[in-house]
């Protein structure tokens, strides 16, 4: 929605409710039975959330910096969610949601005052024990790494990942929910015996 020029939003545009339904309206009519998104990486809620609902206030807060276009937009009142089921009724089209379950992406900004640290929950920040490795940060310092991750061993991980699906499937009026596993596909710990791996999943 953000990443290229459209009909519907120019780069550096801020974010809207009509940003995203231009992106569903486009392939409105054009064959397409279902339209999935992601809301975010699936650390920070880009719905209306009791969970975390508080982070974009609480980020600019704590490093003094403003939200990006994203934050801005959740600040607003925005809910991606909501706009995607709005127009997919709209269109006859199935709305469905695809929650990643452990994305790794700009975690590497953790404990820093940058603007990426934008995408670090304060959950991630505050419970390093549920973490894979702790250390990341210091073990590699810049760009993708799959142990950055939380660890699906510990319950308090998966029991926030679990509240988020279900304010979701509670709140909105979806057909189909995704449950991404593929990003990112590290969730347990090296030596954490498959056994115990297959009875958590």
């Amino acid at each position: 929605v953000l990443g290229v020029d459209s009909p519907f939003h120019r780069r550096g545009q801020p974010m809207s409710d009509e940003a995203l339904a231009g992106s569903i309206d486009e392939v409105a009519g054009r064959g397409v039975d279902a339209c999935a998104l992601s809301p975010g990486l699936g650390h920070i809620p880009w719905w209306r959330s009791d969970i975390d609902g508080d982070h974009y206030r609480w980020w600019t807060k704590h490093t003094g910096r403003e939200p990006d276009a994203w934050g801005r937009y959740i600040l607003d009142g925005g809910d991606v969610v909501k706009v995607l089921v709005d127009r997919c009724r709209h269109h006859g089209m199935a709305p469905a949601v695809s929650l990643r379950m452990n994305d790794v992406h700009r975690l590497e900004h953790l404990g820093r005052n940058t603007p990426n640290s934008i995408w670090v929950s304060r959950f991630y920040r505050d419970h390093p024990e549920l973490l894979l490795e702790p250390d990341h940060p210091q073990r590699r310092p810049r760009g993708y790494y799959h142990w950055r991750g939380q660890d699906w061993s510990k319950t308090a991980v998966r029991d926030r990942k679990l509240a988020f699906v279900r304010e979701i499937c509670e709140r909105y009026d979806i057909d189909a929910f995704e449950l991404d596993f593929l990003r990112d596909n590290t969730l347990f710990p090296r030596q954490f015996p498959a056994a115990e791996r297959t009875a958590i999943m």
